[in-house]
């Protein structure tokens, strides 16, 4: 049985066995992907900023009842469809990592019974954040209490109170995550649809696995800084960027390298943190391995 380690599970990505070349061709269609995704994004607010005018950088501007019905009915459209695209798109790329990571099979990008159960996987998880927001909300509930009590007798004390358990709260929500975050590789490990019974594979190994999604989450941090950073040069040193004869040329450049660079670090990212999953579902101690009878779902 191979052991898992954060080490191990960092660079999983790129020490799983199976035919070569999978990576670059794998990053090549995620950033297809992510680049279609980015590009239906900033269609949309090609489309807002047309309709609003000139905007200052940095500040709110007013809208009239019709330019707000109008930016309204384009933000319905872009949820609408982005949504069911992002889904598809995402489920598509998984299902293809997570069948080289587990099962070490060549690069493929098709749509069928896996994608089908990664998919069912996202039901999973938008059944959960229901659940956790209605938590969340409460428990924010009983924090303003909490900090209301407190700043009666102690102000200064009331906003580290706030801080710390909001901390706490975010600290929760992400060991949460984290703790079923190999749904979907179990899933495409014993062909069907896997949710709850994952936490198990997390079990003793999530600091590990806390530490490796880290390291992803910093480093796409960083490279998403950079970019802000270097393509706020692109725009307008005035401040006030004029879309009445649509956006200037500088300020076009600057949105596509920034597509471009989101759409390749969250590919990047994608990879090694489906890579991070996949060694904790392949070095389960409780699974009888390959070759074993499993449950076909979508048959």
């Amino acid at each position: 049985m191979e052991k898992f380690s954060f080490s191990s599970a960092l660079m999983h990505f790129q020490n799983t066995k199976g035919p070569g070349s999978f990576v670059w061709k794998w990053l090549i269609a995620a950033f297809i992907s992510m680049s279609i995704l980015a590009g239906v994004f900033t269609f949309f607010i090609l489309e807002v900023t047309s309709q609003i005018g000139p905007i200052p950088i940095g500040t709110t501007v007013p809208l009239s009842d019709r330019q707000a019905a109008d930016v309204a009915g384009t933000m319905f459209g872009f949820f609408v469809i982005i949504i069911p695209l992002s889904m598809v798109l995402w489920s598509l790329l998984e299902a293809s990592a997570l069948r080289r990571y587990v099962r070490q099979e060549g690069f493929s990008i098709r749509f069928g019974k896996d994608e089908l159960r990664v998919l069912g996987v996202y039901l999973c998880w938008f059944g959960m954040f229901l659940l956790t927001m209605i938590v969340y909300f409460v428990s924010m509930m009983i924090i303003g209490i909490m900090v209301v009590i407190v700043a009666s007798g102690l102000p200064m004390a009331a906003t580290y109170l706030a801080f710390g358990l909001n901390l706490a709260l975010a600290a929760g929500l992400y060991y949460l995550v984290v703790r079923f975050s190999a749904a979907s590789a179990v899933t495409i490990r014993d062909n069907k649809v896997t949710f709850f019974s994952a936490e198990q594979v997390t079990h003793g190994r999530i600091w590990s696995m806390i530490g490796a999604f880290l390291v992803v989450l910093v480093a796409n941090y960083v490279i998403q800084f950079a970019m802000q950073f270097t393509v706020g040069f692109l725009f307008p040193s005035t401040g006030v960027i004029d879309t009445s004869n649509g956006l200037p040329p500088t300020v076009i450049v600057g949105i596509v390298i920034y597509a471009f660079v989101y759409a390749l670090s969250v590919a990047i990212s994608l990879l090694v943190n489906l890579g991070i999953t996949s060694r904790a579902a392949i070095t389960d101690e409780s699974w009888s391995g390959r070759g074993g009878e499993v449950v076909e779902t979508f048959e």
